[in-house]
Order: C-alpha cells, then structure tokens, then sequence
C-alpha cells in the first residue's frame, strides 16, 4: 500500500499485469490487490506491452527492487532481451557486493578464507574481526609472520615465527573450550562471551604445532554450544595445508563455511586482489555463490580492553600503497 502511494496505483496496475503475464507468483498481499483491481479472474485486461517510465522526480521514493537484506542482494535484470531471444540461466548467482553474504559470517563458528597469495585473505580477516569486536566477541591473533604494528590492540601471539607460542594458544583455546563445557553442564541459561580465535598464515602449521591437527578436528564439532569460533586463514583447503586427516574431510565439507578468494597479475607483476570470491556454505560445497569483493573499510571499533586506537595501524595500512601482504 505504501509503495502504491508512492508511486501511484496506475504503475502499481501495470507491474501486477506485467507480473501476473509473466506467470510470476504474487505475494497474498500482491494477489489480493490485483484481485480488487480487476487483474485476476476472468475478466482481467491484457498485460500492456512494456511499464511505463517512472518520472524522474519518484526515483528518490521508489524502493530498492531487491532488499538490502537479502543473502545476495542481487542486482534486478529484465525478464527477457528486447529483440525475444531468450537467455539461459547462469550457474551461478553474482552479487554486487559480497557484504550481505560476509554478515552472515559472524553466525558461524568455524571459517576457512582461502586463496593464492595477494587475493586479499589477509584484509578480509582483518574486516572480519573488526566485525566479530563490534558483536562483543573477545579475539585473539595467532599470526607467525605479522609485521610491526599489526593487529594493534588485539592480543597477538606467534609473530616473528614462533610457533611454539602458536601451539600454545590452540592447547589453551581447547581448554577454554572444555572449561566451558564443564560450566555448561551445571549451570542454566549458560551464555559466556563470545570468543574468537584467528589463525593467519595457517598453512602447513602441522610440521611446527603439534597440536594443529587435533585443533582443527575438533573445531569442527565442539564450538557453538559454548560461543567459541574459530577463523582461518590458509593457502588452500587440503586437508594436507589444514593439518587435518582423511576422516575429516567430510566433517570439514559439512561444518565450514569457506570463503575462496583469488588473485590477478598487476603492474610489475605484483598478485593483488581480483575483487571475486566464490563462498561456499556447510554442506553446499557444489554450489558456490559467486560474489564480488568490495573495498573493505576498516573502522576503529573499540578493542577487547576498550582501547582507543585500536585498529589505527590498521587502518593506516589499508590506506598504504604498499599494502600487499596477504
């Protein structure tokens, strides 16, 4: 009714017959509009041959023909060519922005980003977590190879290669989960605060901690009840680049939302970002959906003690030209 005050009930007229020769299914509220205009039922007038053109001035007003809440939020296309051909269906569906699809990353306990060097892995952890503090999450940093100011703020652990402190971080996340367990157990309504553990540079992390494997088997399966979530990051998806065995391999097709990013060959040869990511949810891994990455840019949320410069070295290195290291 709103959209029809809008817009006017002429075009209103016109979109139902439209839709309704187009054998589209109307909502009940759609259906029993066209109902009281005449549209449907036996006496009901021929579509006109195309819409009317909204006036200019209306084009502020008019809603967006696909919502903002939407899983794709795709971009509308017109039902058919002009000249009568007929296009075939693409295989899959292409966002304009993977914002949308990105949100409902925070919802899920375990994530793989994956991807070639220079596809942007590391600036979409980064974005990441900068979402998961907004939500109230507590978020830890396990990167070898971070360079001098990043991650500011956040507790990080491993950098200068130091693996042992790595594996020591993962012994301690798997405690906190079973501690939590235990609580869960006996308490009513238990609901601990949000924890994120992110793993940079997660490839082959099996020849250095002993305890990847085992970590990330169990990540798969003991996280949600008790609010723990787990990122990682890694070159790939093989089991081999993730540390994990055979036997999960199904576990990890049926629990991970992944996310796969690539990269393209820039000036002087340089891999940087190609804007495009296929995402693949738990247990879809046959049908991806293809999405474009935008820019992402990082705010300065407050950190886990409340500091107010979180996230500024961050920030400062996004802006850089010489910010490539994923």
């Amino acid at each position: 009714r709103k959209y029809q005050a809008d817009v006017g009930t002429d075009r209103v007229q016109a979109e139902l017959a439209q839709a309704i020769a187009r054998e589209l299914r109307l909502s009940d509220e759609a259906e029993k509009l066209a109902k009281s205009l005449g549209l449907l039922g036996k006496n009901a007038p021929a579509a006109p041959a195309q819409l009317p053109p909204a006036a200019p001035e209306d084009a502020a007003s008019l809603p967006a023909p696909i919502g903002a809440n939407t899983r794709l939020n795709a971009v509308p296309v017109a039902a058919a060519p002009a000249d009568g051909r007929q296009w075939d269906e693409d295989e899959v569906a292409i966002a304009p922005t993977a914002t949308g699809i990105l949100q409902d990353c925070l919802a899920y306990p375990t994530i793989l980003i994956y991807g070639p060097q220079g596809s942007g892995k590391s600036t979409l952890a980064h974005w990441l977590i900068q979402q998961r503090i907004a939500a109230g999450h507590h978020c830890e940093i396990l990167d070898p190879h971070a360079a001098y100011g990043a991650w500011e703020g956040l507790p990080l652990y491993g950098a200068g290669m130091d693996y042992h402190a790595c594996d020591d971080r993962l012994v301690a996340f798997a405690d906190l989960v079973k501690s939590r367990y235990q609580v869960l157990s006996t308490k009513p309504n238990f609901n601990p605060k949000p924890h994120t553990l992110l793993t940079e540079e997660f490839t082959n992390w099996a020849q250095h901690c002993p305890h990847a494997g085992q970590f990330f088997g169990s990540s798969m399966s003991d996280l949600r009840k008790v609010n723990m979530f787990a990122v990682y990051v890694a070159h790939g998806r093989t089991l081999t680049s993730l540390g994990g065995k055979a036997g999960v391999a199904e576990q990890r097709d049926q629990t991970l939302l992944e996310i796969e990013l690539s990269a393209i060959v820039g000036l002087g040869g340089k891999a940087m970002p190609s804007g495009k990511a296929n995402v693949y949810y738990p247990g879809q891994k046959n049908a991806p959906i293809a999405v474009e990455v935008p820019t992402l840019e990082l705010e300065q949320p407050a950190n886990n003690q409340g500091l107010e410069s979180a996230y500024s070295a961050v920030v400062q290195m996004m802006k850089s030209p010489l910010f490539g290291r994923f």
